[in-house]
């Protein structure tokens, strides 16, 4: 993936280095040097892009894959399950709270 992101940004900024030497009406040598310095630029840029993406990815399944290994507790209620998977969720409103919620938005109560 960070290559692709790399390649993705060093052609666009070889081609709008390209388009604005023509548009400037630089000599071809001058559009040549241009783009290749922003070919080269843009490639770093993308490096740094594609790995934080990529980082930023691994780490999101990480956690995903963490939760979904994470054994359950046959003897500990069912709100437990959820927040012993992960530790943010004891701000989140309780599942019966939400489907309370759920009901009084379908009973056209929320649309005041």
């Amino acid at each position: 993936m960070t290559k692709r992101v790399a390649a993705l940004f060093a052609l666009f900024a070889f081609a709008v280095a390209w388009l604005v030497g023509v548009l400037r009406g630089h000599a071809p040598l001058t559009r040549l040097e241009n783009a290749g310095i922003a070919l080269a630029s843009g490639l770093l840029a993308g490096l740094g892009v594609g790995i934080a993406l990529e980082r930023i990815v691994l780490v999101r399944f990480a956690e995903q894959w963490q939760e979904r290994a994470a054994p359950a507790d046959p003897n500990a209620p069912p709100n437990e399950h959820a927040r012993a998977a992960s530790p943010t969720s004891a701000s989140a409103p309780a599942p019966a709270a939400r489907n309370v919620a759920e009901a009084v938005a379908a009973g056209g109560e929320a649309k005041r």
